[in-house]
């Protein structure tokens, strides 16, 4: 049938008072207008109110934010080219809910009487025939024109609308565009098509890059795991990738590393022979002498062949004249480097920044944050990525040795400097690590004796040994960790003030996880590939209600705290996705100060006073950090500091 507004009116008549079909219409109208007659839809109704609660909607919109973000510069561009021609550009989820609308201020009050607005359903069932409903039942492009729409109110919109669908080709929601049949433009339903095909190229996009990291993670996880030297050069002989290992031996930080020329740090001529060993395309040998230090190396290289064309080699070195050192100097393989840092969000990027900056000076670090936030892995980042990384990384737990030992496990002590010493002496953990860096966790705990001892080392880098006079100088790079405040241990006596300041030289704070927001389910995911292959779980996915959950929880013991929570769940999937019922009960319950209600005692408050006591009481609950209280508040920040500044409040 064309588009002829008094025949299709006049077939809709036919239907809707007689049942009677029209076989000129299109046949995915007729459908949608046989479904509508089995949902004993009335089409003469006015618009009911279906639209989501507040908190719904939020949930709803929280739960969709990637397609949002994704669609909404597209749904601004696709308004841009019919501005002024009374349209709305709309974008549902894939039950008809609108998530966002973009659209004309004149057609904005007909939008609104027929609740064509943020949060309200656009199915088949509540809606009757329509763009959005039909195409979801549908799941291919349509236009729905005049009186093709089943509700009587609706007919005088022309709609056109197409479906979208994620990376595995899962139907996620629609885009529409809607406006008055009057002002109807034959390219509108090819413009939401070629929309719908841009926000799923960009999905995809987003999609390969999440699947690239992780893949690009899973081989610097097998390449750092072995004991071997690996690089690759290209054809002009500059290195263009290298393991851990590989860097050690080579006396640099990965990154300084890469982009070099192979010969920076092998003799000369070396390449070329390379090259000519391996024309074949066999792997060959050589063995040869480095000109830096000395070392005695086993270089096996083996040609980078794409489609019979030599395009660099690969590279495996071994140092087979290092000494093995005696079991008291080697303390502790450095498994983590800048790259085991997992996250996108503005905070953590910020600290790597930070720490890379600093990494090669010899200033002492304090790494401050709550347990479990990694401080740790940032302390083996840091010595992983400094000119003292093919030397030793020596941690202690300053809360884990007994008082009357911690003494003797910094420092060393003499023979018979105690009974029971062992004989010979024993050389403390500052001697171990000399030349590298030692690691002092949990610094807080470190008791008043041994703090001043401390104090003298990093004065004079020199160390006593208990039971001597003697003083041995040393040269170590010091990161101190702490959980706790150490201005207020300063307060209680606790802790030297001079110590502090000569320890908090350059201060990193790792933010918790919960102010991580985008990186909770990039690890959490993170996690599952790597907890997955151990326990034999490939594939695994996280449902979108766990992702939910994940995302509102607190997690008062942050990375750690996640990280076991997706062991826990691994260990009691039997299929592949990772439900509500498989992780932990506390993950699934609100925090103390979301499920707390504010009760005003037994007085009555002005709405002022209420107002003042909540902000504080918001802000002492989250220490201070604006963002997190602005969002329980559910105001903005910029207004909670119009707020503070109006009540006095303190910070």
């Amino acid at each position: 049938m064309e588009r002829n507004v008094e025949q299709i009116t006049e077939a809709w008549q036919t239907y809707v008072l007689q049942g009677k079909v029209n076989d000129k219409l299109d046949t995915s109208i007729k459908r949608s207008w046989q479904r509508c007659s089995e949902y004993e839809i009335n089409p003469f109704q006015e618009s009911n109110d279906c639209v989501l609660q507040a908190n719904n909607l939020q949930e709803k919109l929280e739960e969709y934010e990637e397609i949002i973000r994704v669609a909404t510069p597209i749904m601004k561009e696709l308004h841009q080219s019919i501005k002024g021609s009374n349209f709305i550009v709309v974008l549902t989820d894939n039950q008809g809910h609108v998530l966002k609308s973009i659209g004309d201020d004149s057609f904005m009050p007909k939008a609104q009487k027929v609740y064509l607005i943020e949060g309200a359903s656009w199915h088949e069932k509540v809606k009757g025939t329509n763009a959005i409903g039909t195409v979801i039942e549908e799941e291919s492009p349509l236009n729905v024109y005049a009186s093709e729409h089943f509700f009587q109110e609706n007919h005088f919109l022309t709609c056109s609308a197409a479906p979208i669908f994620d990376a595995d080709d899962n139907f996620i929601g629609v885009i529409d565009i809607s406006g008055d049949y009057h002002s109807a433009q034959r390219h509108t339903l090819g413009m939401v098509v070629a929309a719908a095909s841009a926000i799923q190229r960009q999905l995809l996009l987003q999609h390969l890059e999440r699947e690239l990291m992780i893949s690009e993670k899973q081989k610097e996880l097998i390449l750092n795991s072995t004991a071997e030297g690996f690089f690759t050069v290209n054809n002009e002989g500059v290195i263009t990738q290298i393991n851990q290992k590989g860097s050690q031996l080579l006396g640099y930080a990965p990154q300084e590393c890469i982009g070099k020329k192979f010969e920076t740090f092998f003799p000369e001529s070396t390449f070329s022979s390379l090259m000519k060993l391996t024309t074949d395309g066999t792997e060959k040998s050589k063995e040869m002498v480095w000109n830096l230090k000395q070392k005695r190396l086993q270089v096996t290289s083996k040609v980078i062949n794409e489609e019979e064309e030599v395009t660099g080699l690969v590279i495996k070195i071994n140092d087979f004249s290092a000494q093995k050192k005696s079991e008291t100097k080697k303390e502790q393989k450095t498994d983590y480097s800048f790259s085991d840092i997992i996250g996108q969000s503005r905070e953590i990027r910020k600290m790597i920044r930070i720490a890379q900056k600093v990494a090669n000076s010899d200033s002492t670090i304090l790494l401050t944050g709550e347990s479990g936030t990694g401080k740790e892995l940032f302390a083996q980042a840091i010595h992983n990525y400094s000119s003292r990384q093919d030397k030793e990384f020596v941690p202690i737990n300053c809360g884990a040795i007994p008082e009357d030992l911690m003494e003797s496990e910094l420092f060393g002590y003499q023979d018979g400097a105690f009974t029971g010493a062992k004989r010979g002496g024993k050389p403390g953990k500052f001697e171990l690590a000399d030349d590298g860096t030692i690691f002092l966790d949990e610094i807080g705990e470190l008791n008043f004796s041994a703090q001043v001892k401390l104090l003298r080392v990093l004065q004079e880098r020199k160390v006593s040994r208990l039971g001597s006079n003697e003083l041995i100088p040393v040269d170590v790079r010091i990161i101190a960790a702490t959980n706790k405040n150490l201005k207020e241990r300063i307060k209680t006596g606790d802790f030297r003030e001079d110590l502090y300041y000569r320890l908090n030289v350059i201060n990193l704070e790792l933010p918790p996880l919960r102010e991580r927001g985008e990186d909770i389910i990039i690890l959490a995911e993170y996690f599952i590939e790597k907890l997955g292959m151990a326990l034999g779980k490939y594939n695994v996915k996280l449902s979108e209600p766990v992702k939910k959950t994940f995302k509102n929880y607190n997690w008062p013991g942050n990375i750690r705290e996640l990280k076991n929570g997706i062991e826990s769940a691994l260990n009691l999937i039997e299929g592949l996705v990772i439900k509500k019922e498989h992780i932990p009960d506390y993950l699934g319950t609100e925090t103390d100060l979301q499920s707390q209600h504010y009760s005003i005692d037994d007085e009555l408050l002005s709405l002022k006073e209420a107002e003042a006591r909540a902000i504080r009481k918001a802000l002492k609950y989250f220490e201070g950090n604006i963002s997190r209280a602005a969002r329980h508040l559910e105001i903005g920040r910029n207004t909670l500091y119009r707020k503070i500044e109006k009540y006095g409040i303190n910070i």
